[in-house]
């Protein structure tokens, strides 16, 4: 008999401190060596609390010009593309702040941009209504201080929770290697909490 896990059970979010912008680009660079071709990313968390940050932290990690990625909240969408020629050709950035609802996005050119292949990154998520795919992952930013974060990552679908698998099994060897030896580099001030 195989067991199959129960949809209606909610999925556990993986919790991540980070104490600096070096710890959340060490993240970053983790997801984005996880990440595979076509990824649905939801980010919320307070004004201020790093959605935009963690989107260049991200972008960096793929390659692209962090000066480059900035908050898309008066153009809605921004399209980079990923440079190297590796599954995913392109990030799109959505910050849906200024939108009143799921029907403004037949405006934006919200469909044909979402479906192209590449990472798909969206600010204010609960803007879109119900219009998200359900295989996505959704990583909730908490400010904890000044410069202290907590990253939850949810997962929805199997591609994400892979993806989250992922994530998890790489920041856990960053711990493990900070244990074995002084903190240095980019994973100071980094625990999987």
């Amino acid at each position: 008999m195989t067991l199959k896990p129960d949809p209606t059970l909610e999925p556990e979010p993986f919790r991540i401190a980070v104490a600096s912008l070096d710890a959340l680009q060490a993240v970053a660079e983790a997801m984005a060596q996880a990440m595979p071709g076509d990824a649905f990313v939801t980010l919320t968390g307070d004004l201020g609390a790093g959605k935009t940050t963690f989107v260049k932290a991200l972008a960096a990690a793929a390659g692209i010009d962090p000066r480059e990625v900035i908050s898309p909240t008066f153009g809605l969408m921004h399209l980079h593309s990923l440079p190297g020629g590796g599954p995913a050709r392109r990030l799109l950035h959505a910050d849906l702040y200024r939108l009143s609802g799921p029907a403004d996005l037949a405006e934006i050119g919200w469909d044909d941009a979402v479906a192209a292949p590449g990472w798909v990154l969206v600010e204010w998520p609960d803007r879109a209504g119900n219009v998200l795919p359900a295989d996505r992952l959704e990583i909730e930013i908490q400010i904890d201080s000044e410069t202290g974060r907590t990253l939850l990552l949810t997962p929805r679908g199997l591609l994400h929770e892979q993806l989250v698998a992922s994530v998890r099994e790489r920041v856990q060897e960053g711990l493990a290697a900070i244990t074995a030896s002084p903190p240095k580099g980019l994973l100071r001030g980094l625990s999987d909490i």
